[in-house]
């Protein structure tokens, strides 16, 4: 009886220290989290995209209500340091609809203290971004480490934020279920984290961190699944955290690249597609191209003479790794570094042939040429001005409009074109439009970028090429303020999604 008495008490005691240790580890990290809120916005989004020591009193996080007061929107982020210098980790779509001007930013510290931030930089395929203190932070601010080591499943995690921007410093627990996922949405596609500790919007940039108070990922996205009416479910246990090892190489690129991520560039064009029903009731998907082609070669290509021979092939392999398909292959070159070889494989098994091709960097030139090779082929004409981009609809082009119902429908012949009276006869002429923004726009929501520079319209096409379409919203130069979205489906046919990547 002595010894289950003494069993039953170091077990309770146990709890009680982890318990304890737990409280602590999380008090010490509230310090390093701050709510980001955006206080200008330009309509549309402008990017292309161990324990610590004790030094703040946690209650300041919960003495009085935040108020974000004037604030458009708000998300959460944390403390880093490099170098001695501080700054705050947090999701690219949290910030991207900030303008560029002074008091556009700030983040809100532990004890309520405001300081005026701006963006060093980030990438939207990975919904991450980098802002830097514009006044010196306070005491009260301390970095959080990122760790180095991988997850691992069943791992105790904390998400920390602000969700609803309503309830800062909130804590909810869980634990790794997943790794390296894939996400479907429009920004972040490899190496997040699974995780069940809940977070909801509001969250979005903040910490997840594991029992000694070291980052594990920044949360970033929520799963919904599709309900019996078609209305969308949340799936409350199901969260995503973009994982350090990926937040580091990143963080790298950012601090060291005028803002931007460094990538590879091979000028290539890897597809597959989906062929929709036309069944409005239970739309059904079947794909008619179940693995990755190589379907275009862009001009200037570091692979243009040696692969010209193998368009309209299937690859199966990149670097021996193989691909089942265009996220995969997605997912191997975003780890090739610009200036090393890529060896495609191309068939399978004796017939099979490799093919090695040296990567360039991806510049602002190549982003321009990935604009024109997507929409070209569309029949439209572009052409870079001083007040931006210059869009002219040619005749017979495969253009869809948003209707009133929200909905996109074909666009009737003679799109784009105006009748011009002529001494003879009128004749139609093509209209230029300004290109105002560019992403997606549907019923269900948009996600739109400012493109005033071909090259910001080449980013916006690669980071939509996997959803099959790029929208654009135009004007009229004789009507400013008639806006029109038109989509344009890179298969040419609206119930055909041909997912494509640019590389």
């Amino acid at each position: 009886m002595y010894r289950l008495f003494l069993f039953l008490a170091l077990l309770i005691l146990s709890a009680q220290t982890r318990a304890q240790s737990s409280s602590d580890v999380l008090e010490d990290a509230l310090s390093g989290v701050v709510t980001v809120a955006v206080y200008q916005t330009a309509g549309v989004s402008v990017r292309p995209l161990g324990v610590r020591g004790r030094t703040v009193n946690p209650e300041q996080a919960y003495a009085k209500a935040l108020s974000l007061a004037g604030a458009k929107s708000s998300g959460s982020g944390f403390v880093i340091e490099l170098n001695g210098q501080k700054y705050v980790l947090t999701n690219a779509h949290v910030v991207e609809s900030a303008t560029d001007a002074a008091g556009s930013l700030a983040v809100f510290s532990i004890n309520q203290q405001k300081y005026p931030v701006r963006v060093v930089g980030g990438d939207a395929l990975y919904d991450f971004a980098v802002l830097a203190f514009t006044t010196p932070p306070g005491p009260e601010l301390t970095a959080l480490p990122l760790r180095s080591a991988p997850a691992r499943i069943g791992e105790r995690v904390y998400a920390i934020g602000n969700p609803q921007g309503e309830y800062p410093y909130t804590v909810t627990d869980g634990i790794i279920s997943a790794k390296n996922r894939i996400r479907g949405g429009l920004t972040g596609k490899f190496g997040f984290l699974q995780t069940t500790a809940t977070v909801i919007w509001g969250n979005s940039g903040g910490p997840l961190v594991d029992e000694r108070g070291a980052v594990l990922g920044i949360n970033s996205q929520i799963a919904f699944a599709n309900g019996p009416n078609g209305s969308s479910v949340w799936l409350s246990q199901i969260n995503f955290a973009l994982e350090t090892s990926v937040v580091l190489r990143l963080l790298n690129d950012v601090l060291t690249n005028d803002g931007l991520v460094r990538r590879a560039y091979l000028g290539l064009e890897f597809s597959e597609t989906t062929r929709i029903s036309d069944d409005d009731e239970r739309p059904q998907a079947t794909t008619t191209q179940p693995v990755p082609v190589l379907s275009g070669i862009l001009p200037d290509s570091p692979g243009k003479e040696v692969l010209k021979g193998y368009v309209g092939q299937t690859v199966t392999a990149i670097n021996g790794e193989g691909v089942r398909n265009v996220q995969e292959v997605l997912g191997i070159l975003e780890t090739v570094r610009p200036g090393s070889k890529v060896a495609l494989t191309f068939g399978h098994g004796p017939s099979a042939t490799t093919v090695s091709v040296k990567s360039s960097t991806l510049t602002p030139v190549e982003l321009e040429s990935v604009a024109r090779y997507v929409l070209t082929s569309n029949r439209l004409s572009l052409t870079e001005a001083p007040d931006g981009i210059a869009i002219r609809f040619m005749q017979n082009n495969n253009t869809y409009e948003l209707d009133r119902e929200r909905r996109y429908q074909k666009t009737p012949a003679g799109f784009g074109q105006k009748q011009i009276a002529s001494p003879s006869a009128n004749t139609p002429r093509a209209v230029t439009y300004r290109v105002v923004a560019a992403g997606i726009q549907s019923e269900r929501g948009s996600k739109l970028w400012r493109v005033s520079k071909l090259s910001y319209l080449g980013a916006v096409c690669r980071l939509m090429g996997l959803s099959g379409v790029v929208d654009m919203a135009v004007a009229d130069p004789d009507n400013p303020d008639d806006v029109r979205f038109t989509r344009h489906m890179l298969s040419g046919e609206q119930d055909v999604i041909k997912a494509c990547l640019w590389y």
